[in-house]
């Protein structure tokens, strides 16, 4: 969805779910476009997430509570996102999640931690 990219450069960081929600009430569907009125609407409803609340809502995909994110645990994050903005990126394979993990693996101890991986997606929007 270029929603979230056109709000990422503003400097909103919306959850899949606001973004959902404000398509869904709108009655727009996944292909459909919005003019700059309703975008503005949509920048005022996005609240931003402090990274310490993203940093929270990762927790809840980390199954084995480890404070590390595996390469299932990526699958079901990226999964979610996917049911929400209709994309495909968790139809990858296995070695593409451990790409992903070793791009954003900062301190090159071969895992990916959950501030790691909050770092990455409030710096740049996603993961993929």
């Amino acid at each position: 969805m270029q929603a979230y990219s056109a709000l990422y450069m503003c400097e909103k960081t919306p959850t899949s779910f606001q973004l959902k929600s404000f398509w869904d009430d709108h009655g727009l569907g996944d292909d459909d476009t919005i003019n700059l009125d309703l975008f503005r609407q949509l920048c005022d409803k996005v609240s931003d997430l402090t990274e310490e609340e993203f940093r929270e809502s990762l927790k809840k995909f980390d199954k084995d509570n480890n404070g590390k994110i595996s390469a299932n645990e990526l699958r079901s994050i990226l999964m979610a996102q996917d049911t929400i903005l209709g994309t495909s990126i968790a139809d990858e394979n296995d070695e593409a999640m451990e790409e992903i993990i070793t791009r954003l693996d900062l301190n090159g101890d071969g895992v990916l931690d959950i501030e790691e991986l909050t770092r990455a997606i409030m710096t740049y929007g996603d993961v993929s």
